[in-house]
């Protein structure tokens, strides 16, 4: 799995649903989102960390989107 990938997507979706452009602002608001401390948000964003299932299974739900494709091993995104 790529954490670029990862990352790539992530970030797409979270344009989508208007998250901030502003890294700081994204960074915190992102935090707030899926219940993680701020450093940690971060190296989700970066793609420095890829989070545990029930984090990525709560991404999949609030973004609507498939947790496999949102890791990178599919290719369908619901």
């Amino acid at each position: 799995m790529s954490n670029r990938l990862f990352s790539e997507r992530l970030n797409a979706e979270l344009d989508e649903i208007g998250m901030p452009q502003r890294v700081d602002e994204r960074i915190e608001t992102f935090a707030k989102f899926i219940d993680l401390p701020k450093f940690k948000a971060q190296a989700v964003l970066n793609g420095t960390t890829i989070p545990d299932e029930q984090v990525l299974a709560l991404l999949a739900r609030q973004l609507e989107v498939n947790v496999l494709w949102l890791l990178g091993k599919a290719d369908s995104k619901h």
